[in-house]
Order: C-alpha cells, then sequence, then structure tokens
C-alpha cells in the first residue's frame, strides 16, 4: 500500500492524524497487506513511515519501502528532521531513487514509482 500526502501538517492536528493512520495501518495488515510504501518527505509521509516502523514491532511480517526522490531530498532541512529521516532510512526494508539528482519540485517520477510499486501489489495481492 502507498501513502503520500501533505507536507505541512498543523501542530494541533499531528496526534489525532497520527492515531487515525495507525488505525487505518492495522487495519490494511488485518486484511492481508504487509508492504506499506512512502516518499519519505516531510510531513505526512514520515508520519506513515514512523507508523509502520513502530507497528513492525507487532507485526514481524510488514515491511516499510521508501521511494524517495533523490540522494538530495533534505537539502533545505534542519538537523533534526535530517536525523530523523536517516533514521527511518536505516530501518527501512528498503530505499529507492527515483532520480540521481536534484531535479526542482517535481514530484512526478516518484509518484510513478509509488504507482508501479502500487501496481505490482495489485497483481500479486494484499501481500505483494
Amino acid at each position: 500500500m502507498c501513502f503520500s500526502g501533505h507536507r505541512h501538517i498543523p501542530i494541533n492536528e499531528i496526534d489525532e492524524i497520527s492515531l487515525s493512520l495507525e488505525k487505518v495501518v492495522k487495519e490494511l495488515i488485518y486484511e492481508g497487506y504487509q508492504q506499506f510504501a512512502t516518499g519519505g518527505a516531510l510531513g505526512f509521509d514520515t508520519l506513515v513511515a514512523k507508523t509502520v516502523l513502530r507497528l513492525m514491532k507487532g507485526f514481524s511480517s510488514i515491511q516499510l519501502h521508501l521511494v524517495l526522490p533523490c540522494p538530495e531530498q533534505t537539502r533545505g532541512w534542519g538537523n533534526a528532521e535530517i536525523e530523523e529521516y536517516e533514521m527511518i532510512k536505516r530501518l527501512a526494508n528498503s530505499v529507492t531513487y527515483t532520480s540521481e539528482k536534484y531535479i526542482g519540485s517535481a514530484p512526478q517520477p516518484r509518484q510513478d514509482k509509488q504507482q508501479k510499486h502500487k501496481a505490482k501489489q495489485s497483481e500479486s495481492g494484499p501481500q505483494g
């Protein structure tokens, strides 16, 4: 299952969104989904990654796959954000880059890769 969303989440909504996200991911796990992909951007993508990583402790069969636009994705980020991002990358089951270098704010290659991952899952059922 592929996730991507808003980069800027109001602070007062993070807890509610996190709880809802955990509920949705658990429901997907119970339906048989084991592969979860996200783009690694700040905001919702990071919440997804942290949620899946947390749930991996209780659901050992699930995996987190990062589909990142380029190795320089963190350009312009703060130190704390980069540190969290690097931790997520270390814990992910796979990291794929859609481009070797930064090409501006065009998200299309990452979205194409996520769609291919989603299509692959559809062909093989929920486990895919």
